[in-house]
């Protein structure tokens, strides 16, 4: 029996969401860009033109920055690997295939994706209640099960539940989308749950008169969580409490150099480190021309490849032992705020602490010109394929994910870690596929 090339999108997507979504997502890091590469085929993706030269540009620029700011290569070829796969997944374009005719593939595959989710996320209910012994594990990152412990662990389950939540809302089908927002609570991930708070308020209050009906299904749901959130962890509201009080005194006293004299001293910082390394960075941004149009080497500040190969903040034995990697502006500005000495004090930890943001390593390392180029071609390729629906089918969920994503970016480098871009990203290339391939006849 002859295999569509339907059929093996369809199975192709239901494998890479059993490693994603479980215990064998680990491995992503390592097989995302083969699997990238296998999608591209069975969709029949193609790189446009100015795709294609945008990317020989951002090459040779990254290159001159790397050669500039003191050959640190291998930074810079660690760091494409981890983002250059996906922007250009996200730029390849879809050409129109006459084996995609028929059944949606979008919806279809959206259906695989809730059933095994829904499958991960009682697994994490039963081990968070049932299973785990508080006593010995922090309850707040319990919620896992099938999902396991790796990265991120909750945190980055309870993006993706409340990312696919909103697939629902928009469909109107709310019991589903009030068990995924729930179930995105339970991984009691405060910083993802603002997240996806201010992505939705942009999405939806700017139209408040056509969805008046969805924000008060959000209204409702919102005093469920709050409850909820109060029954099983209390104390992370007072967590949130605190770092958004914590927040406001960079507006009552704040000097930059008495908060990074602190944390060399390893003392308690009141005020959330991420607001000093935001300072920081505008300073070094600020310093020199070379800085803001070339960057200060790719993978050398703030980035996921920068603290892997710093020596310090990775617990891998092989990469602490081999690479002790640091440029002059992470050695300033980022390792101060943010290693394992400091962060093992108490009350120093936390995602308040954190010296993340894709939107900085990007700029700060690539420089305006590469890295800007690739932040603004990275979102228009969303809003493009949001743009083919013309406002129906799954148009108004795409231009969530893509405010989803830029909001993330913001907060954290979520753009080096496959298990969240590229499953999302997957989901806006299978609405691309059924948009590219309409009214195509069968074969």
């Amino acid at each position: 029996m002859k295999i569509s090339r339907r059929q093996a999108s369809i199975a192709f997507v239901v494998l890479i969401l059993l490693i994603s979504l479980s215990f064998l997502r680990a491995t992503l890091i390592f097989l995302y860009p083969v699997l990238a590469c296998c999608l591209a085929y069975l969709f029949r993706q193609k790189l446009d033109r100015e795709s294609a030269l945008f990317l020989v540009g951002f090459l040779i620029l990254a290159f001159l920055s790397s050669w500039i700011s003191g050959g640190y290569f291998f930074n810079l070829a660690v760091s494409l690997y981890l983002i250059l796969p996906v922007w250009i997944f996200l730029r390849a374009r879809v050409t129109p295939s006459p084996g995609f005719a028929g059944q949606p593939l979008f919806d279809q595959c959206m259906n695989y994706f809730a059933l095994i989710l829904a499958v991960v996320n009682v697994s994490a209910l039963i081990y968070s209640q049932f299973i785990v012994n508080t006593g010995i594990s922090n309850y707040e990152d319990a919620f896992t099960g099938l999902y396991g412990h790796g990265g991120f662990g909750s945190h980055t389950l309870s993006l993706v539940n409340l990312g696919i939540s909103v697939y629902f809302l928009d469909r109107k089908a709310y019991l589903k989308f009030a068990f995924f927002l729930l179930s995105g609570i339970m991984g009691f991930y405060g910083l993802g749950l603002l997240i996806f708070l201010a992505s939705l308020g942009i999405l939806y209050f700017s139209q408040i008169l056509k969805y008046w009906k969805v924000l008060l299904v959000l209204l409702i749901c919102g005093f469920i969580g709050f409850g909820f959130i109060s029954l099983f962890n209390a104390r992370n509201l007072d967590y949130i409490e605190k770092n958004i009080a914590q927040s406001l005194l960079i507006f009552e006293s704040y000097d930059y150099q008495e908060e990074m004299q602190k944390s060399a001293e390893m003392k308690i910082t009141e005020i959330p480190r991420f607001l000093t390394f935001l300072d920081g960075a505008s300073q070094r941004v600020t310093a020199s021309p070379k800085n803001a149009l070339l960057g200060v080497a790719p993978g050398g500040y703030n980035s996921r490849t920068a603290f892997y190969l710093n020596g310090d903040f990775v617990q891998n034995e092989f990469l602490l032992q081999n690479f002790q990697i640091q440029t002059p502006a992470h050695t300033e500005d980022i390792f101060p705020l943010l290693n394992r000495e400091l962060i093992q004090r108490p009350f120093n930890d936390g995602t308040r602490n954190q010296t993340f943001s894709s939107f900085v390593s990007v700029l700060l390392e690539y420089g305006l010109l590469a890295g800007g180029g690739f932040l603004l071609l990275f979102f228009l390729g969303i809003r493009r394929v949001a743009r083919m629906y013309q406002g129906s089918g799954p148009a108004n969920y795409i231009r969530f994910l893509g405010i989803y994503l830029f909001v993330l970016f913001l907060a954290q480098n979520y753009l080096e870690y496959p298990e969240v871009v590229f499953l999302f990203l997957l989901v806006v290339k299978l609405a691309e596929v059924d948009a590219a391939n309409n009214n195509i006849p069968e074969e």
